[in-house]
């Protein structure tokens, strides 16, 4: 008895003959993360999700069934959010209802050439009638590098290489007594023994948070629903941040028998802050 939404009607699943697998609102609130792209990982079965980054606010790339042959510069999946094109992560996790992923051939029937590398289909949230009901929700953690490699010590690097250079029959291009001053520290400005990357990695506090407060009623004719989020991601390196809003808005009303008004305003702003130099410096997008 369950149904699955095909295109820009419905079906029911018993029926289906096309390769379809759904996401429903439970599936994704366990997952502590803030981008919908990287809430969908591990979800559905012919679903790849690469996380390329580590940039704060950064989303994944999704592939479905692997990489398609049509419009080699966009591979990605056609994305409909209630029907309208967009991406993924213009809508957060938690404003979705459920999320339907259309894999084969079949779908092309209703999208034409734009399915070839696959559809998702993205159902918001809506109000229900009876009592009025309020949610709020939150989550809070930290990000870190998992694992660093191992660098030698500069003065042992510089043995090393001067080793090197004997072995290529060249002039060695480190003397005793830089050496000694790489091992003792007693220069350090000149003779310095810093782990960089570890520096790097460690300047920010990687913290993260979100909180989502919503609300959901109705009457007999009229249902809303109406949510807003807010979340925050410092980077793992120093002055590196991604402030988030997001708001949804739905409604849908009866004006008349047979004339029923519906109403979907999904926005959000971010803000992407990093060092002078990163191309997404000072970076503000908002839709």
């Amino acid at each position: 008895d369950e149904v699955v939404v095909v295109g820009y009607g419905t079906q029911k699943k018993v029926n289906l003959t096309g390769s379809v697998s759904s996401v429903s609102a439970s599936d994704l609130a366990n997952k502590p993360v803030a981008m919908t792209s990287q809430a969908i990982a591990g979800l559905a079965p012919g679903l790849s999700v690469l996380q390329t980054s580590g940039k704060p606010g950064t989303g994944a790339t999704i592939k479905i069934r692997g990489t398609g042959t049509f419009s080699s510069a966009e591979n990605d999946p056609l994305v409909l959010i209630d029907g309208l094109s967009g991406s993924i992560d213009d809508v957060s996790p938690e404003d979705i209802q459920s999320i339907s992923f259309l894999k084969d051939a079949a779908s092309a029937s209703i999208y034409g050439n734009r399915a070839a590398n696959g559809v998702i289909l993205i159902e918001t949230k809506k109000g229900t009638t009876g009592k009025t009901t309020i949610t709020y929700s939150n989550s809070f953690g930290w990000q870190k590098a998992t694992e660093l490699p191992d660098f030698l010590p500069s003065w042992e690097y510089a043995t090393y290489y001067n080793e090197a250079m004997r072995n290529m029959e060249r002039q060695e291009a480190y003397s005793a007594e830089q050496i000694q001053k790489y091992r003792d520290g007693s220069d350090p400005d000149n003779y310095p023994n810093v782990n960089h990357l570890k520096w790097l990695l460690e300047s920010g506090s990687g913290f993260q948070q979100r909180h989502t407060a919503g609300i959901q009623g109705g009457n007999g004719s009229t249902t809303y629903n109406l949510s807003i989020g807010y979340s925050n991601q410092d980077g793992m390196t120093d002055k590196t941040s991604n402030e988030r809003f997001t708001g949804l808005f739905t409604m849908k009303s009866e004006i008349t028998k047979g004339l029923t008004l519906n109403l979907n305003i999904n926005a959000y702003g971010q803000e992407y802050k990093a060092p002078y130099g990163d191309p997404q410096s000072s970076h503000y997008r908002e839709s």
